[in-house]
């Protein structure tokens, strides 16, 4: 009796409306109603593949229950493989989910191989919600990656598919940021943020008033992304502007104040420097502005370094021993002193005049009697040859051998347990593959004779970018973090 009914309820339709209500209560934002409907298509219908694919998106665009999302997929997938009457573009839907599944779930190269059997799929009578276009997903997927040049071509797609929608000209700019190509990037962000006000902000939620909250963060990460392109382009004018602007949408977020510190200070405004740093650090968020810390920890303007660690420590940003380390570097810089090791290897101590730095090769006025062999203060011997009163070449090492290789053991013990994730499945091989590649950098780097601080900090901040990428979803990859975390720690305190 009950296969009885089940057949007159199917074949009459039932379950078709069942699922064209659940269309559009997805499409209004009522998804809970919506997987209702769809679950009881399943009940009644359970070989239909059509529920199990909405299902799946509905878990994947609101980023819960994705393994859940796979298998639903998965087994749409199967269910059509076997039927010879599956239309191209049902395939070709199903691969866009599968895509989108794999993108919430970081495995970058999995989404973009199911985006292009999407693509590859569907018919020119194909339709997609062009704001979730295969295109625009593509793009993300191969930013992440670095694929920049196939990321710019994607999304350049992906506006010509939907030129209304802000998010898309944001990611153009932020790729353009990457590529170096800055006042490209200007342009895309200023785009942005023109059409963001007519955008509503709530979207996927259809009929809600705009999220106002979320448009101020928009907003404000295009404004500082568009004064970072401004600052490349050497216009500290517009640079600038955009970060007061910024500040002035969203004063929440250390970014744009800590960036207008260094600007200010650059011009020599004290007032605003000491004004905007303490706002700004007051903000940090330790475990996602990383970056930020380290960037004031080497803050460039030498005069303000002591101010900002001395407000890094007031607001528990670093720790006792961070802050001390730091001094001590500090004081290393202003102190510019370097020990001799004339030839009978008995050092004695030489104050060089002028406006010495560590870590560069330059001209300095000082006195010294005949040609010595200096060794500065981390240990490394170098040569500074020079008349008895006069002009000279210096040259430092950065750090001595021992704390690079300090440094280098941490690294390469970092990439063991990465290794092991993989093995794991805790990281993709995607994800692994791009963080070992930042720590490659960074180990080669710090192998040379006179290692680029930037390059090494540069390198580590990258790779954390990508391991939080992961460990806001798997608690199993935050060792990884929390490991690439204290190499940062050891190399802003390892090189001067």
């Amino acid at each position: 009796m009950f296969g009885k009914l089940r057949e007159l309820m199917s074949s009459g339709g039932y379950t078709d409306s069942l699922l064209e209500e659940a269309k559009s209560l997805i499409s209004n934002g009522d998804y809970s109603e919506a997987l209702t409907r769809l679950n009881t298509c399943i009940e009644i219908v359970p070989e239909w593949s059509a529920p199990y694919r909405h299902i799946a998106w509905i878990y994947a665009i609101n980023n819960f229950e994705l393994d859940d999302a796979l298998k639903y997929i998965t087994k749409c997938l199967n269910m059509l493989s076997g039927r010879s009457d599956a239309s191209a573009d049902i395939v070709a839907a199903s691969w866009n989910v599968m895509g989108e599944v794999f993108l919430r779930k970081n495995e970058f190269g999995n989404a973009i191989a199911a985006l292009d059997k999407s693509l590859n799929l569907r018919t020119p009578d194909f339709v997609e919600d062009p704001n979730y276009s295969a295109f625009f997903r593509l793009g993300i997927c191969h930013s992440a990656l670095q694929n920049l040049p196939s990321s710019y071509s994607a999304l350049i797609k992906a506006i010509e598919l939907n030129p209304d929608n802000p998010y898309i000209y944001s990611y153009t700019g932020e790729t353009c940021n990457a590529l170096t190509s800055f006042a490209s990037a200007t342009e895309y962000y200023e785009k942005a943020i023109t059409l963001a006000s007519e955008w509503d902000f709530n979207y996927p939620l259809q009929g809600h008033s705009v999220d106002e909250d979320r448009k101020r963060q928009f907003l404000y990460t295009c404004k500082v992304n568009q004064g970072f392109a401004y600052s490349k382009l050497e216009d500290d004018g517009k640079c600038l502007e955009c970060n007061e602007e910024a500040y002035c949408i969203y004063p929440n977020d250390a970014t744009a104040p800590i960036n207008l510190a260094d600007l200010y200070a650059d011009k020599g405004v004290k007032e605003k420097a000491h004004k905007f740093l303490e706002k700004g650090i007051s903000l940090i968020d330790q475990d996602n502005d990383r970056k930020l810390i380290l960037t004031l920890l080497n803050f460039d303007i030498l005069q303000y370094r002591e101010r900002a660690l001395l407000l890094l420590r007031k607001y528990n940003k670093i720790s006792e021993d961070e802050y001390e380390n730091s001094l001590q570097h500090l004081k290393k810089l202003r102190d510019k002193n370097l020990t001799i090791v004339p030839s009978d290897r008995q050092p004695g101590i030489i104050n060089i005049t002028g406006d010495f730095i560590m870590g560069s090769t330059d001209k300095h006025n000082f006195s010294i009697s005949g040609n010595v062999t200096a060794r500065d203060i981390a240990g490394s011997d170098q040569n500074i040859q020079g008349d008895s009163i006069g002009s000279g070449v210096g040259s430092t090492y950065v750090a001595s051998g021992q704390d690079a290789s300090e440094l280098m053991q941490e690294l390469q013990r970092l990439k063991n347990e990465i290794n092991n994730a993989q093995k794991a499945n805790i990281l993709d091989e995607e994800t692994a593959t791009s963080i070992k590649k930042h720590v490659d950098v960074a180990i080669s780097q710090s192998s040379t004779a006179n290692p680029d601080k930037g390059k090494v900090l540069n390198s580590i901040e990258n790779a954390t970018d990508v391991a939080k990428s992961v460990s806001r979803f798997v608690d199993a990859a935050k060792p990884i973090t929390e490991m690439l975390i204290i190499a940062g720690k050891l190399a802003a305190q390892l090189f001067v």
